[in-house]
């Protein structure tokens, strides 16, 4: 989206009030999405579709809470992008809430 409208990372930053380096990391996946700052990066988007905006949430907050989760897979020594991957399959093949 950033790109769609020709913006920066530097100005995603600006908006947040963070570093182009936190912009990075959001945009990468390393670091769950906030819902104050998926609100304001929309805005400076542009998105305004209720649609959109709630979808964009509800995939932050199932983020944030995939993150926390524990799964079969502690019990295991997984090393590296495994340990994330185990995580995701099992949540994609979990059934839906």
């Amino acid at each position: 989206m950033r790109i769609a409208v020709g913006l920066t990372q530097t100005h995603a930053a600006k908006a947040l009030t963070a570093s182009t380096t936190k912009i990075a990391k959001m945009e990468r996946g390393w670091v769950p999405m906030r819902a104050p700052d998926v609100r304001a990066l929309c805005e400076l988007y542009g998105v305004h579709d209720l649609g959109t905006v709630g979808g964009l949430l509800e995939l932050a907050k199932v983020d944030r809470e995939r993150r926390k989760a524990k799964g079969w897979w502690d019990d295991y020594t997984i090393h590296g992008v495994m340990q994330e991957y185990v995580a995701l399959e099992s949540a994609a093949t979990a059934p839906l809430r």
